[in-house]
């Protein structure tokens, strides 16, 4: 086809030059893949320039700077394996990391139900009453939700995130032992309020009173609060 253009010397000579700069491309694909990973954070760049002796950090500001011009310039190419790892590290490290995140955003509306009983005879507005129901089904997400976090707290590629990944096992661990303290508080003060209005306390009726006072208090409170993560603190 080439040959029978009149100008067919010229379009062979643009044609190499376009598979020229095709081939220095696909040479330079690796790199790019490298240096555009989602996964990249400042650690990782601070690991780059460590690693290379490469003054990457002049372009974090201003990544457009970081263009293929500015990479040969500074003969970033021969460090092309270290990149790759690098890389590679950050991208297990993103898969982690949003497993993570999305954990936090199932909790974000998760929330205890309390209802409030009728008054009593004596006309004493009654505390708030935990759902037992409800509790439960909060209980059912939380025990995979920890098994989960074990398993990113003891993956190989948890490094740059260990610190957010012991928060957010701290956080269940939390939730679970106050639903716990909730639910035997509340059993045992139902418990003794059927006794103590009974008249059957006796010397101990002060005792129950005291109790009686911090439980209303921590339940109005618990129910006020009503998300988890806002009561786990």
């Amino acid at each position: 086809v080439l040959a029978a253009m009149p100008d067919a010397p010229q379009a062979a000579r643009l044609l190499e030059v376009l598979r020229a700069k095709e081939k220095d491309f696909m040479t330079l694909l690796p790199l790019i893949r490298c240096l555009r990973n989602p996964g990249l954070r400042e650690r990782h760049w601070a690991e780059i320039s460590r690693r290379t002796g490469l003054a990457f950090h002049n372009h974090r500001k201003d990544m457009e700077t970081l263009t293929l011009s500015a990479l040969l310039q500074m003969k970033v190419f021969p460090h092309l394996r270290t990149l790759q790892e690098i890389s590679e590290k950050a991208s297990e490290e993103l898969a982690l990391e949003k497993v993570l995140t999305r954990m936090q955003m199932e909790w974000r509306n998760v929330s205890l139900e309390f209802v409030r009983p009728p008054s009593s005879g004596g006309g004493a507005t009654e505390p708030p009453l935990l759902d037992l129901a409800a509790a439960e089904n909060v209980t059912a997400l939380l025990e995979p939700h920890i098994t989960r976090t074990h398993y990113l707290k003891t993956s190989q590629n948890v490094r740059g995130l260990e610190s957010e990944v012991l928060k957010w096992e701290l956080k269940l661990l939390t939730i679970r032992d106050i639903l716990t303290e909730v639910v035997e508080c509340q059993h045992g003060w139902l418990s003794l309020t059927a006794v103590f209005r009974q008249g059957r306390l006796g010397q101990q009726d002060q005792r129950f009173l005291a109790a009686d006072k911090q439980w209303r208090k921590t339940a109005e409170g618990l129910a006020k609060a009503k998300l988890v993560l806002t009561i786990a603190g």
